[in-house]
């Protein structure tokens, strides 16, 4: 089983997290703001389901993912697996291009929204 799907979750769901706590946020002030609340707090709520399962297990298969540095332009992340050590970098674009896939997902492969409108 490749856990490389994992380690991407692991680095992504975090910033999901954030943009769905910020989103809901900006609702408040919408005449039917309850409505976005509700859907934005299904959201969150499972995205921090998945959090907790990911790093479950990240934890049993005794990995380990930090974040050695972060600049203007890079995020470097150090993923220890088996005794074998390697080091993955996202540019900043890159974190958004896959952090917007992962909120997509969860927006029409969670069920939030009907997929026919998943692509613009």
């Amino acid at each position: 089983m490749s856990e490389q799907p994992f380690i991407y979750d692991y680095i992504i769901l975090p910033f999901v997290l954030i943009v769905f706590k910020r989103d809901r946020r900006a609702f408040t002030d919408f005449k039917f703001n309850y409505l976005y609340e509700r859907m934005f707090d299904h959201l969150i709520e499972l995205v921090q389901k998945d959090l907790i399962a990911n790093k479950q297990f990240i934890y049993q298969n005794k990995m380990e993912i930090k974040l050695l540095e972060r600049s203007e332009y890079i995020y470097k992340y150090k993923i220890r697996q088996h005794c074998h050590e390697r080091i993955i970098e996202f540019s900043r674009q890159e974190l958004k291009e896959l952090t917007e896939k992962y909120i997509r997902d969860y927006f029409f492969k969670k069920g939030v929204l009907p997929s026919n409108q998943s692509q613009r």
